[in-house]
């Protein structure tokens, strides 16, 4: 019986999944505040389940190495600007396709 009022007084702590997202860009203008935009929404509404800590400009990798730094695991996620690798990811700058890498 004590083991159980034990264990109903016990805080589980939420699993939180914490995901690091490279972005070359500064944290200012309205691709920032999209970007923000974005990692806020993730946040509220996984109820701070899943939060992501963005490394602002270029902290992580350059525009040119996004695909590749990801790919390293250098961060989880990441903004890849499309022209930067137009073999690589020609359905996504014809047609902004979804990604399955």
């Amino acid at each position: 019986m004590t083991i159980l009022a034990l264990l109903a007084t016990v805080n589980f702590a939420q699993a939180e999944t914490r995901l690091i997202l490279g972005e070359a860009g500064p944290n200012r203008g309205s691709r920032a505040a999209s970007l923000q935009f974005f990692a806020d929404q993730v946040a509220e509404r996984t109820n701070g389940e899943v939060t992501m800590d963005i490394q602002w400009g270029g902290a992580l990798f350059k525009s040119s190495a996004a695909v590749q730094g990801i790919a390293d695991g250098v961060a989880d996620l990441g903004t890849i600007i499309s022209v930067y690798f137009p073999q690589g990811m020609l359905g996504y700058s014809i047609a902004d396709l979804p990604l399955l890498h």
